[in-house]
């Protein structure tokens, strides 16, 4: 399964904010039982709540500079950083990384026997101002 990106997709402050899991994928295979799984990312910091409730932190690092951004992950109780690749596309967050810390992904794909794990999420709460109808104007003031 592979994915593209626009060319803001990379927008370090359009990853900020909070996510639920759509779907995940692990070396070629569909995950089941992840989805509504929440993310939320802000400064650096990574909080995962899991569907039956386990919470996993940890942190991160990005270099939007990259195309796609590329994104280096730790988490909690793990000795490896995750180095993958992210990209924002409206309110869909794709990451995909090497969970083993093995090499950094180059697309938004996974093959059987690599390490790697592709995720994406959906933005949740927030609107996005390119989301938002644009008010038309009634003639009239408040």
């Amino acid at each position: 399964m592979a994915f593209g990106g626009s060319v803001a997709a990379n927008d370090p402050v359009k990853i900020a904010g909070r996510w639920k899991v759509a779907s995940v994928e692990w070396a070629g295979v569909a995950v089941p039982g992840l989805a509504d799984a929440e993310l939320v990312l802000a400064d650096g910091n990574k909080v995962l709540t899991l569907p039956d409730g386990r919470v996993e932190t940890g942190t991160y690092q990005l270099n939007a500079a990259r195309q796609p951004g590329e994104i280096d992950a730790t988490t909690v109780g793990k000795d490896k950083t995750e180095r993958g690749i992210f990209a924002v596309d409206g309110n869909t967050l794709k990451l995909c990384l090497a969970t083993s810390g093995g090499e950094r992904p180059r697309e938004f794909a996974t093959r059987r026997g690599s390490d790697q794990i592709l995720i994406v999420l959906r933005r949740v709460g927030e609107k996005q101002a390119d989301d938002i109808p644009a008010q038309k104007p009634t003639g009239k003031r408040s």
